[in-house]
């Protein structure tokens, strides 16, 4: 199947260039977009973090502002990766650190940067270096009717290997499906300090999640995060559920890759998060998945 792009979103400064939403205002945010308190508090129910609020555009706004939520589930997971390159070849371990560990790693990055070297061969037999990225999922009931999942991706140290990466939540096929467009955003700090973002993405949707691939931006970078989310509806005649889960996968390519072939090539489930065919298994590397957990009557 022939990969497209539904949303094209131009990345853009933030030069605060103001939007009259309202007189008053609770909260102002970098896009000069006006909330009341009840919006704000809106957003953040709806998994939006403080960061996101901020940086939230005008189109975005409008379409959440008004819509009453309820977080019912939510994982987060501090992961570090850890590449070793062995006979020319990279493999992967993953850790997952505490909330102490990753807010002392932190720390160090914002005193300190440091990026994963991007080398390749035998010369470098032996070598191995760490990355550190923080994956959170979410689920919120929207109106006791639906629920919306939603995953969130920040590096805290920069890849250097940019290519077309990929974020989705796998579903449970037998309980739900999606119900909605899958929309995504990516933010990224230069190291000249811009602000920027971008929309642009190329959608996935199956009867097992929903995803997207986008491509990393180049040139140096200070942050790198991006977030994406769906609705989902019953199946007609499970009845009442008491339980759901959302699995938040991410997956990183570790070289160039032929976007068209590998959109075709991954799919994305609720047990195993992304799975590759060959020869793409061996160009992602694809950390522990974070899944959110939703116990009660629905």
């Amino acid at each position: 199947m022939k990969k497209f792009l539904y949303v094209i979103g131009i990345a853009s400064l933030l030069f605060g260039t103001s939007i009259k939403v309202k007189a008053e205002a609770y909260y102002t945010n970098s896009e000069g977009i006006e909330m009341t308190e009840t919006e704000y508090n809106n957003l953040l129910n709806l998994a939006f973090s403080e960061d996101q609020i901020d940086r939230m555009d005008y189109d975005t706004f409008m379409e959440n502002k008004d819509l009453e939520g309820e977080i019912v589930g939510h994982e987060k997971r501090y992961i570090k990766v850890t590449t070793t390159i062995q006979n020319g070849i990279k493999s992967y371990s993953y850790t997952e650190l505490t909330e102490n560990e990753a807010l002392q790693m932190e720390q160090m990055q914002n005193l300190n940067p440091s990026y994963s070297p991007n080398v390749t061969g035998t010369f470098y037999d032996g070598l191995s270096y760490d990355e550190y990225r923080n994956m959170e999922t979410f689920i919120v009931c929207l109106y006791d009717t639906f629920m919306r999942y939603k995953v969130d991706v920040q590096w805290n140290t920069m890849p250097s290997a940019r290519s077309w990466d990929i974020i989705g939540i796998g579903i449970e096929p037998s309980k739900v499906h999606l119900a909605s467009l899958v929309y995504f955003r990516s933010d990224w700090k230069t190291g000249s300090g811009d602000l920027l973002y971008t929309e642009a993405c190329a959608p996935k949707e199956e009867e097992t999640g929903g995803s997207v691939m986008f491509e990393l931006p180049s040139g140096s970078l200070q942050r790198l995060e991006a977030y994406l989310y769906f609705i989902v509806y019953k199946n007609t005649g499970v009845g009442t559920l008491t339980g759901i889960q959302a699995v938040g996968d991410y997956a990183h390519a570790t070289e160039n890759v032929d976007e068209d072939d590998a959109f075709d090539a991954y799919t994305i489930n609720h047990v195993a998060g992304f799975e590759f065919e060959s020869p793409f298994h061996t160009s992602y590397e694809s950390s522990i998945a974070a899944t959110a957990l939703f116990v009660g009557s629905w």
